[in-house]
């Protein structure tokens, strides 16, 4: 079973997978669809193991990614978010911060492929996204430190 779903890598992976068949719909379409519409990671157990892996940068588990959801909606969607019980589901919580990581990087790059998410991902604009996109897939990008002081900033 994988255990590493949450990763900066794997969200990106499940970018890359995912954007081309959304070709001629709406980048927030595609993004809603894949990362806010259904649960991300499917059954309790798998949820709760990569929960337990996930990263931060000074606390580890689960209670860290609902912090990291937390302070993230805060500070880039102007929600002032509360933790609910609904939250402690461990399929909510995990789809909470892969929705989180994959908003992070979507609107990364699309500002530097100067996009926006209303534009329609027709072929041109997907390579600029995807293009845009390589920037973050660097070792020095990937490094949980650089990415997660960058995700919370």
């Amino acid at each position: 079973m994988e255990t590493d779903l949450l990763s900066p890598q794997k969200i990106l992976n499940e970018i890359k997978e995912t954007l081309p068949e959304y070709r001629g719909y709406a980048f927030n379409t595609w993004f809603n669809d894949v990362f806010n519409k259904d649960l991300y990671i499917i059954g309790t157990y798998k949820a709760n193991a990569n929960l337990q892996n996930y990263r931060s940068l000074d606390y580890d588990g689960p209670l860290a990614a609902l912090r990291d959801a937390k302070l993230y909606l805060e500070q880039n969607v102007g929600e002032n978010y509360t933790i609910s019980d609904r939250d402690l589901n461990p399929e909510k919580a995990a789809s909470l911060i892969a929705y989180c990581i994959a908003d992070f990087y979507v609107k990364q790059a699309l500002t530097d492929a100067k996009l926006k998410p209303s534009d329609y991902s027709i072929e041109d604009n997907q390579v600029k996204f995807l293009t845009a996109l390589k920037k973050y897939q660097s070792n020095d990008w990937l490094s949980e430190r650089k990415c997660k002081a960058a995700f919370l900033q």
